[in-house]
């Protein structure tokens, strides 16, 4: 491998590149992990082929800045992280990484089946451990692309190494070390899925680690949300695993009310249960598309899209000042649900009516529809609402977008865009006072709820590092409901760890966190 590398290096030099090479030695860790990869490609095709994995062969290769976190056995599966330029990979969330790396964004590669996927979602580091040689000897990685729709996503875990902390007793801590079973899944974040959607699906592999055989009991979910979650397919509920043996679970996420959701799934082992912590969102408000035609072949026909069920919206960016929103469909259940895009560009819309034209130095609007275009038109744009976050993310969009043909003025289309509409867009006021407390060896970090009249529940996450960036569905969860305050969970002297709390209100909007270093 080594002699490769230097006759790589010497074509390269050869030829004008410029080369970074390291030693072999402190680049390469290859050993064992966990690994789950669930996807809303259609099944029957092996991008959309579920996997999970526990004991299989892992490698870590740095590049460069850039780790290859490569997944062995029959199931092979690469994730690669670049940190953000002029840093190295830390623990904590890192939020709209996309495939190259920027000041202030990671960058990461998906290659499934030696097919790259392109990247527009997030990371979650929770472990992430280098030896004074430059191996990376521990890693515990979830992801997310991308993490605003169940169109064409793909979710999952990939870990090595000794376990971190879970947000669990002591006790519970130390069964699981001692368990006969083991999950190859421990934290499962599904991406935004609508309210009422089909379910979508991830795999838990359940390992007998032991050498003699084990009885599993039942597969059972809890949490704040566990009706959120079912149990699609149970390969393991009263199963005799034998040494070395594993189980499949499938679990499928459909919220039911809008805005972070939390739950786990539990398997009962002889020694105890063994925990995966599961968490998803759900958007607020309601999304629709309607397109009205007259083109001389659909004579006026209706098209309408309502999110939910097997149709999903998407607000993507496929370049500096334009916003494209498609209908899609998870697993391509329904075919007709992709029949449509709304693209505008020019820069962001202003609220009012506007020309559009075709310059695309102007305000334009453009209305893909049964794969059929309609670039050259002119017409008018009416933009009522348009709300972004600080990273560009459409938050809510209210336009309607009249088009004709200059050569032929009765072929119209109309477009009317409600996306993620609501009447409360305010999110509400974040809790306040955060303190920890330590009595009798028991750490608990209280807070004062928020002051917004609307509030529905409070989450708390124990997150790696100093919260930059975390979200309500980040780290390990804590509490998620009413209750002003949360017990810790015992954590390394040496690392690092922050509390971070949100208000959720009753239409789903999330408060900014409040943070509290408690490691």
């Amino acid at each position: 491998m080594r002699s490769l590398r230097i006759l790589l290096a010497l074509v390269l030099t050869a030829v004008g590149a410029v080369v970074v090479l390291r030693p072999s030695a402190p680049d390469d860790r290859t050993g064992v992990g966990s690994a789950v990869l669930a996807s809303t490609f259609p099944p029957q095709y092996a991008m959309g082929r579920p996997r999970a994995a526990d004991g299989v062969p892992m490698a870590a290769t740095v590049r460069d800045s850039t780790w290859d976190l490569a997944v062995g056995g029959p199931d092979p599966w690469t994730l690669s992280i670049t940190p953000p330029v002029g840093r190295d990979v830390e623990v904590g969330r890192y939020a709209g990484v996309g495939t190259v790396p920027t000041a202030g964004r990671a960058g990461a590669r998906l290659v499934v089946d030696d097919q790259e996927v392109p990247f527009a979602g997030d990371l979650d580091v929770l472990a992430w451990d280098v030896d004074p040689a430059g191996r990376l000897v521990r890693w515990d990685v979830v992801l997310r692309t991308p993490d605003t729709t169940t169109v064409g996503a793909f979710f999952g875990q990939q870990r090595a190494g000794p376990a971190g902390p879970q947000a669990e007793r002591a006790d519970a801590e130390e069964h699981a070390a001692a368990s006969p079973v083991s999950l190859a899944g421990t934290h499962l974040h599904w991406p935004s899925t609508p309210v009422g959607s089909v379910p979508v699906v991830a795999p838990e592999l359940v390992r007998n680690v032991s050498s003699a055989p084990v009885a599993l009991g039942a597969a059972t979910l809890t949490g704040p949300h566990r009706d959120d979650w079912q149990v699609t397919e149970d390969g393991c509920s009263g199963r005799v695993l034998p040494a070395g043996g594993t189980c499949v679970l499938l679990l499928g996420f459909s919220p039911t009310t809008a805005g972070p959701r939390t739950a786990a799934l539990t398997v009962t082992a002889p020694t105890g249960p063994v925990t995966a912590d599961l968490a998803g969102e759900a958007p607020p408000g309601v999304t629709t598309l309607v397109v009205t035609r007259d083109d001389g072949l659909g004579q006026g026909r209706l098209h309408r899209w309502v999110e939910g069920g097997t149709t999903a919206l998407v607000a993507r960016r496929p370049a500096p000042g334009v916003v494209a929103f498609s209908t899609g469909s998870p697993y391509r259940l329904s075919p007709e649900a992709g029949a449509a895009t709304l693209t505008v560009g020019g820069g962001r819309p202003r609220l009012g009516p506007s020309h559009t034209g075709t310059d695309l130095t102007q305000r334009w609007a453009r209305v893909t529809l049964d794969g059929r275009g309609w670039p050259l038109v002119v017409g008018r744009q009416t933009v009522r609402r348009f709300d972004v976050d600080r990273a560009g993310t459409v938050l809510a969009a209210d336009l309607d977008v009249v088009l004709h043909d200059p050569a032929a003025p009765h072929r119209t289309l109309h477009a009317q865009l409600r996306f993620r509409d609501r009447d409360d867009l305010r999110a509400p006021a974040p809790p306040t006072g955060l303190t920890l407390v330590e009595v009798g060896g028991t750490r608990t970090v209280t807070w004062a709820p928020s002051a917004s009249g609307d509030l529905a529940a409070t989450v708390a996450r124990l997150v790696p590092g100093d919260g930059d960036d975390a979200a309500p569905t980040s780290g390990l969860p804590l509490a998620a409901g009413r209750t002003p305050s949360t017990v810790l969970p015992a954590l390394p002297a040496d690392e690092q760890w922050t509390v971070v709390v949100f208000a959720v209100d009753t239409a789903g909007n999330v408060s900014p966190g409040s943070r509290l270093p408690v490691g």
